[in-house]
């Protein structure tokens, strides 16, 4: 018995140290001296790129569409040397003669983000990704609820996003 608690034990210990010792993928928050925000003297900076996924997938045959709050409390300020962030998402219609649309909504002011449509008229599978250029000046300079707004060109035909739509910040 005291042998399987000191194994449950040292595997938890063990645990621990490598999800503490990982480093930590997201906002770096304020820069302080060196190694207070990072392993090994980094300022939690390094990363080229970061992913934010905004998930799930959703789709409508309305023109009206819907919209899915995905990022809670999102602010481009919280990353430190990001100076490029670019919309991508897997688009898809039901009918070649249609669009399925998908832009990216500030649900904090109820507004679309300028310049951040995304259309594609291939089917489900396999649906396409497509990308905006760099929006990092179109998205406000204050902490924002971001989500998905989603919609078919033509109603009664099926529009969205199949599986998941994606914010990439890039630091130089």
């Amino acid at each position: 018995m005291k042998t399987k608690n000191l194994s449950l034990l040292l595997l938890l210990f063990v645990g621990f140290n490598l999800i503490t010792s990982c480093k930590k993928e997201g906002p770096a928050g304020p820069q302080g001296p060196a190694g207070q925000n990072g392993q090994n003297g980094q300022d939690g900076s390094s990363d080229k790129q970061i992913r934010l996924v905004i998930e799930p997938y959703i789709s409508t045959s309305t023109t009206a569409g819907m919209k899915y709050m995905g990022l809670i409390k999102f602010d481009k300020r919280n990353y430190a040397g990001v100076d490029s962030i670019i919309f991508v998402s897997n688009v898809y219609s039901g009918n070649v003669s249609s669009h399925g649309i998908v832009e990216l909504y500030n649900f904090t002011d109820s507004v679309v983000i300028n310049h951040s449509l995304l259309q594609s008229n291939q089917p489900q599978s396999p649906a396409s990704y497509v990308q905006t250029g760099n929006i990092y000046s179109d998205l406000p300079e204050k902490e924002v609820d971001l989500g998905i707004w989603v919609r078919s060109e033509t109603a009664g035909i099926i529009g969205g996003t199949y599986l998941s739509s994606h914010l990439f910040l890039y630091r130089k």
